[in-house]
């Protein structure tokens, strides 16, 4: 399997809890917390989301206005 350099964009709650099971995976399976091959961007879009929701590994944006 080849693996090539990737970016992966998860839109609003949804592809937050997306990106946090890739992450997930790649930690449990591939015994690996990062592939230095691949980055996630988290982009919020939800102008209600409080502080205490979760966010997949500490990254965070504002919502998009």
């Amino acid at each position: 399997m080849q693996l090539r350099p990737s970016v992966v964009i998860g839109l609003g709650s949804t592809g937050k809890h997306v990106i946090a099971n890739v992450e997930k995976f790649m930690y449990e399976v591939l015994n690996t917390e990062t592939l230095d091959i691949f980055r996630f961007v988290v982009i919020e879009t939800d102008e209600n989301r409080t502080e205490e929701d979760p966010i997949p590994f500490g990254r965070s944006t504002n919502p998009v206005n």
